[in-house]
């Protein structure tokens, strides 16, 4: 799951991409950007998931979805494309159910992913958002891919 950020604003989601699925774009900022511009970050952004996949999994298969609680944890909610991107990806694989704990959104977001899922957690879901989500954290460090295997291998045996 990879976000599509704005060319002059990275941080911005315009849209989001699964591996497999056709991205999910922000039909006003999307038209308004260079299209070859575009295609060619959707090219490298598959090519990273692929990359960060195979890194993750170390060959394993895919932890089963089929019929499972999926609880989908970010960081926060700004655009919402990223989130909407994984939870299409999830639906394929016909879970129980699909909920959504973040810490931040905005209100209208909110709105959007509680009726696409189960149940959406957030902890805050301000009136004025600030705009960006590590506007909400203190230290906003990005989790870094020796940390992500590590918690991934920590728990494979609980599913």
């Amino acid at each position: 799951m990879r976000k599509i950020g704005h060319p002059l604003h990275p941080e911005y989601a315009i849209g989001a991409l699964t591996e497999e699925e056709a991205p999910i774009l922000h039909p006003d900022e999307s038209r308004s950007i260079d299209q070859s511009w575009l295609e060619n970050q959707i090219s490298e952004l598959r090519l990273e998931n692929r990359k960060r996949r195979k890194k993750y999994l170390s060959g394993q298969p895919q932890i089963p979805l089929t019929d499972r609680t999926v609880i989908l944890v970010d960081d926060g909610i700004a655009t919402g494309f990223t989130l909407l991107s994984a939870i299409d990806a999830i639906r394929k694989h016909a879970p129980k159910a699909i909920v959504v704990a973040v810490p931040i959104s905005p209100k209208e977001t909110a709105v959007k992913i509680q009726s696409k899922v189960d149940q959406l957690i957030a902890i805050e879901i301000p009136e004025y958002f600030a705009g960006a989500i590590g506007a909400y954290y203190q230290d906003f460090s990005q989790v870094s891919d020796k940390e992500v295997i590590q918690m991934l291998k920590k728990f494979k045996k609980a599913f």
